[in-house]
């Protein structure tokens, strides 16, 4: 199980790496060494979770839009 882990941590590290999104990462295909493991069911969830993870979000309190009518001049 841990190196069903590290392998898709890697996959989705250098997925981010060259410039993949979110909606990209769940095209990988299940490694081989996985393939009889039953988990497709379980795979495309656990790299949106390992991408999600890896990249930051922005902090809403600092995303905020100006109130309207302020800054309009």
């Amino acid at each position: 199980m841990i190196d069903y882990i590290e392998t898709l941590t890697t996959l989705v590290q250098e997925e981010i790496r060259m410039g993949a999104g979110e909606n990209d990462v769940p095209r990988l295909p299940v490694s081989e060494k996985f393939k009889d493991w039953l988990i497709e069911g379980f795979y495309v969830v656990n790299l949106r979770f390992l991408y999600r993870s890896m990249i930051p979000r922005p902090d809403p309190k600092r995303t905020r839009l100006p109130s309207p009518g302020k800054g309009a001049e």
